[in-house]
């Protein structure tokens, strides 16, 4: 008797749990079908203004009215545009000002330079950013150009001239061979092409045969072969390979273990005594 009782009871929780459930459902698509309908989403759209009430015309800037024509909106600042009838007006942080006669660098406002062809910000400073001008901004500096040097170029913090001088990892760097060579990096160092090789680091020398660089060093591969970062002759190889830091020739050896060369014995493994 009392087991039927306890039946009857999950029974009716059970009713009670799904039936709380699809009210909860039908609850929430209510909720979700009236937050869409057309008269909410009006309402939101017509939300109070920060600014109150705007006249036509108006415009809110946070929470300030202005006028587009005269003002502009800096950074939440209603701001006076510039009166010159030719102005370009724009913002500099809460500033307005006029593009024409000054820039904006780092949020500082400054005028024009005299005299200055094409003036560019570097940093919060202005200066003349045209080709054929004296100055260069070079990380975040302004820096004269070296006399008698009107194409010199950035090299990390410094100037130098490109016609004797390579930009190497950020110092300036005499070109090898004269102004004259084709030279290049090779980490702090420069190398003439025609001469020299840079090989993992390191200067090597080149010629007709030596193209190739094999670690630090530089071969010619028709009479050597690179095995670990080293050049060996293959004089005496008819099939030669590398087993290692050695040379052996595959017709007559073995390499076991990529490090031991064992001469091959027919109808046994080379290798075996070598576990």
């Amino acid at each position: 008797m009392t087991r039927v009782t306890s039946i009857g009871l999950c029974a009716v929780l059970l009713f009670n749990v799904c039936s709380c459930a699809t009210l909860q459902k039908d609850a929430i698509a209510s909720m979700l079908k009236k937050e869409n309908s057309p008269r909410v989403t009006r309402q939101r759209r017509q939300l109070p203004s920060p600014c109150g009430s705007l006249q036509p015309g108006q415009l809110c800037c946070d929470s300030y009215k202005y006028n587009p024509v005269t003002h502009l909106c800096c950074n939440d600042n209603p701001a006076v545009k510039p009166a010159s009838p030719t102005a370009i007006p724009g913002c500099c942080d809460q500033s307005a000002y006029d593009r024409n006669t000054h820039l904006c660098c780092d949020a500082t406002l400054s005028p024009h330079p005299p005299a200055v062809t094409l003036p560019a910000c570097c940093g919060p400073v202005v200066y003349d950013s045209n080709v054929t001008s004296t100055q260069l901004c070079c990380a975040g500096a302004v820096l004269n150009k070296p006399v008698g040097v009107p194409r010199a170029l950035c090299c990390g913090t410094a100037t130098y001239n490109p016609a004797t001088q390579v930009c190497c990892m950020g110092f300036p760097v005499p070109k090898a061979g004269g102004p004259n060579a084709t030279s290049l990096c090779c980490g702090p160092f420069s190398y003439d092409i025609s001469t020299q090789m840079c090989c993992n680091g390191n200067i090597a020398f080149k010629s007709a045969t030596h193209t190739h660089c094999c670690g630090m060093f530089s071969f010619n591969p028709a009479t050597h072969l690179c095995c670990n970062g080293y050049p060996y002759p293959k004089l005496g190889f008819i099939s030669p390979s590398c087993c290692g830091s050695s040379v052996y020739d595959t017709l007559t050896m073995r390499c076991c273990d990529g490090s031991h060369v064992v001469l091959i014995t027919p109808n046994q493994d080379p290798c075996a005594n070598l576990a």
